[in-house]
C-alpha cells in the first residue's frame, strides 16, 4: 500500500526522520534544505504531477514541479513510490481544548456565561495534546479550534499541528464563534414546539441585544470616550469587519434565518460553520456569498 504524505505533514515529520539531533532527550527539527525527488505529487491548483520535485528550504516549501533545479546544497531525498498531498484542514473541531470527555478538567472549550466572545480558544490550547499528533500522521496539519457553549461562546483560532507553545501553533486566522438559536429538537430531551420557539426567541433576543450594544460600542469607541469592556471589544471587531464571525447554524430553515439575519445586520466578514442542511438551501447560500 502506498504512503500517503501530506506536503504540510513533510514540513513537519521528514526533518525529524532524516536529520535530527537528541538534546536532552527533546528532538529537534533540522531547518536545513531538502529535495524531495521522483514523488508523486498532488497539488491544490495544478493537478497531478508524476515523478516531481519539492525544494524545502527552513521549513518553507521553494518550488514544486516536474523539472526543478536541485540547488547544490540541498539533501536529496529519493521519494519514489511515494505520494505527496498538500496538508489537510480540519475546520472545525475541539482539537487541543478536550483531552477525556468524561474528565471536566480535561476539557477547556466552555467558560460560564453566555456572551463571552473575548474568551480566546488560542490561549487554552494544549500543544502536549495526545490527540494532536494522531490527528497529524492522518494527514491534518491545521484546524480551526473552536469554543462551544452559548450564544457567543468565544474566539475560535486557526492552529498548526505542530509546535511547542499555543503561540507557535497559531497559523494567523481568528474569528467570534456565535451559535444560531436552533429551531430543531437537540439531544434526548424531548420538547414541544412552543417550548422549542421560545428558547430560540430567548438566544435571538440575547444575540441581538448584544450585537445592538457592541454597534453602539463601536461608534462610542471612534471618539475615543467608551469604556474598556472585554466583551463589547470582541463584538465590536466582528461589528466593523475586522474580525471574521463564525455562525454554527445546520439546519435548513435555521441557515435561511441566518442570511436573513446576517443581511439586516450588515455584517460582510461571515464565515457559515455546520451546515448540515447546507445541501438543501445551496442555491441561497451561494447567493450570499459566504463561505462556507
Amino acid at each position: 500500500m502506498k504512503k500517503f504524505i501530506s506536503i504540510l505533514s513533510v514540513l513537519v515529520l521528514l526533518p525529524l526522520f532524516a536529520v535530527a539531533q537528541n538534546d536532552g532527550g527533546i528532538v529537534r527539527a533540522d531547518n536545513s534544505k531538502f529535495a524531495l525527488t521522483n514523488a508523486k505529487i498532488y497539488t491544490v491548483t495544478n493537478g497531478v504531477i508524476e515523478k516531481g520535485t519539492i525544494i524545502i528550504n527552513n521549513g518553507i516549501i521553494e518550488a514544486v514541479g516536474a523539472n526543478i533545479n536541485i540547488p547544490g546544497d540541498a539533501q536529496v531525498i529519493d521519494y519514489s513510490g511515494q505520494e505527496i498531498y498538500p496538508g489537510m484542514i480540519d475546520s472545525g473541531t475541539r482539537l487541543g481544548l478536550s483531552e477525556i470527555g468524561s474528565i471536566s478538567e480535561a476539557n477547556d472549550f466552555r467558560e460560564f456565561g453566555e456572551i463571552t466572545p473575548n474568551m480566546q480558544a488560542l490561549t487554552a490550547v494544549n500543544p502536549n495534546s495526545v490527540a494532536i499528533p494522531v490527528t497529524r500522521v492522518s494527514g491534518v496539519t491545521s484546524a480551526l479550534t473552536m469554543p462551544a457553549g452559548g450564544p457567543l461562546p468565544g474566539t475560535a483560532a486557526t492552529i498548526s499541528l505542530f509546535g511547542y507553545t499555543p503561540d507557535q501553533m497559531y497559523a494567523g486566522s481568528k474569528g467570534v464563534v456565535m451559535n444560531f438559536p436552533s429551531s430543531a429538537q437537540r439531544g434526548w430531551r424531548r420538547r414541544t414546539p412552543e417550548q422549542i420557539e421560545k428558547a430560540r426567541e430567548r438566544a435571538q433576543e440575547t444575540i441581538n441585544d448584544a450585537f445592538d450594544k457592541a454597534e453602539l460600542y463601536a461608534k462610542i469607541k471612534e471618539s475615543d470616550a467608551a469604556r474598556y469592556y472585554p466583551e463589547m471589544e470582541a463584538l465590536a471587531k466582528v461589528v466593523t469587519g475586522e474580525v471574521l464571525l463564525y455562525i454554527e447554524v445546520n439546519s435548513a430553515k435555521d441557515i435561511t434565518s441566518a442570511l436573513e439575519w446576517v443581511e439586516e445586520r450588515g455584517y460582510k466578514n461571515v464565515v457559515l460553520t455546520g451546515v448540515a442542511e447546507g445541501w438543501r438551501v445551496a442555491d441561497e447560500i451561494a447567493k450570499s456569498g459566504f463561505p462556507v
